[in-house]
């Protein structure tokens, strides 16, 4: 979904109205974007109610090559922090981010802190850099 003030909406989801499982930590969802992005605010929408007074940790991560650990950034992109006991329909989010992902990069979802039940259906709202793909060394044109 697309803006007139130049920002988008990049879901982050399994293909499953349920959405994704916050029941066990580790890595869950990834995204590699086609051009430079700027996180702009990163919203987590419960799907399946979380279990009472046991909050669930929602953080992006980045990878400086996607598909690497090497180099993973775990730190600069705020976390979201689902509390115990939040009902499907329930929206939170951090906004006001300014963190940049270019082409050849990978955005990893990750759960550092499970809840014994819920799922969530995760997005970003990023802004397209006007950034062309000669400006990457990393990118080059198909024959």
């Amino acid at each position: 979904m697309s803006y007139a003030n130049g920002l988008d909406v990049v879901k982050l989801d399994v293909n499953s109205a349920a959405g994704q499982s916050i029941t066990t930590t580790g890595d869950k969802l990834f995204y590699a974007p086609p051009k430079r992005m700027i996180i702009r605010q990163m919203v987590v929408t419960v799907t399946t109610a979380t279990t009472a007074a046991d909050p669930c940790t929602i953080a992006l991560e980045h990878r400086p090559t996607a598909g690497s650990d090497a180099g993973r950034i775990q730190s600069g992109i705020p976390t979201v922090t689902i509390p115990g006991g939040s009902a499907a329909g329930t929206v939170w989010y951090k906004a006001n981010l300014s963190y940049e992902v270019d082409p050849g990069e990978q955005i990893v979802v990750d759960v550092t802190d499970a809840s014994a039940a819920g799922a969530a259906s995760i997005a970003m709202v990023v802004e397209w850099s006007p950034q062309v793909p000669g400006n990457f060394a990393i990118m080059t044109a198909s024959a």
